[in-house]
């Protein structure tokens, strides 16, 4: 049985160290490794998938409990971008499985989501 959780660790071409996360549907997500490990010290779950944005578009997201959203899902991209209220974020490539910086970018504009500071309630 293959587990369908748990992140694997390359380098990417520029040698740094990345993870590549399982998000179902034979779907992977890239990102960098520090990344991958700052949200999970955050308490963001191992266990990411796809949520839809409403308009046909999907985006990676993961479970929390602390989450303000009614079903706990937060944007990956939102908090790797740290973003607040009238920001959102978009997919410079338009691969939004591609999570690594040179690919999120933030611009001003509605969005539903907030960033990790307002999700979460870290404690000072």
């Amino acid at each position: 049985m293959t587990d369908t959780t748990t992140p694997r660790f390359y380098r990417d071409s520029q040698s740094r160290e990345i993870a590549v996360v399982p998000v179902g549907h034979g779907k992977h997500c890239t990102l960098l490794k520090p990344d991958y490990e700052r949200l999970r010290a955050l308490g963001v779950s191992e266990t990411w998938g796809l949520s839809g944005d409403g308009k046909g578009r999907f985006y990676v997201s993961a479970y929390h409990t602390r989450a303000y959203s009614s079903a706990g899902r937060v944007s990956v991209a939102r908090l790797i971008l740290d973003l607040r209220g009238g920001e959102r974020c978009f997919y410079r490539s338009r691969d939004r499985l591609d999570l690594r910086p040179e690919n999120l970018a933030a611009d001003s504009g509605f969005a539903k989501g907030r960033g990790e500071a307002a999700v979460f309630q870290v404690a000072a």
